[in-house]
């Protein structure tokens, strides 16, 4: 593999952060309203939310882009789809693992203990978000292909 340049594998990583950022905000609009029986005006909650997870949803593109470049230009390969969509979801997995586990517990919540989510529940949930945020960029963080 010659030296691939990063910023296609960073731009096309950071636009499926954004749309994995998107799809989130929308599944936790469409969630909400579900679960809490119709939230008047939910569909605002959109220009709250919009910047943050399109911000975030960049950033960890960007992350997992940069990643994906560093590891083909070790390897001196280009990965497959399957590998960079592999790639990205571990990557993503082992941060928000690592987040959770981390993270100090908050005494207020001790005082006031709210309803316990069971562990399989919250599994899901991480796996989903390592498939939106981290899967998604990996398909995407690509090289240009030259026209042969």
């Amino acid at each position: 593999m010659n030296k691939k340049s990063l910023f296609p594998f960073l731009g096309r990583g950071a636009a499926g952060g954004a749309l994995g950022g998107f799809t989130i905000l929308m599944a936790t609009i469409t969630w909400y309203l579900v679960t809490l029986g119709g939230i008047p005006y939910a569909y605002l909650f959109i220009f709250q939310g919009l910047p943050l997870a399109l911000g975030v949803g960049i950033l960890v593109g960007g992350f997992v882009g940069a990643i994906i470049w560093t590891l083909g230009q070790v390897k001196a390969r280009e990965f497959s789809s399957v590998g960079r969509t592999v790639i990205g979801f571990v990557i993503v997995l082992v941060v928000v693992v690592l987040f959770v586990a981390l993270r100090p517990q908050d005494p207020e919540k001790l005082r006031f203990p709210r309803e316990q989510v069971s562990w399989t529940q919250q599994a899901i949930k991480v796996v989903m978000l390592a498939l939106v945020l981290g899967a998604l960029p990996g398909v995407l963080a690509k090289p240009k292909r030259n026209p042969s």
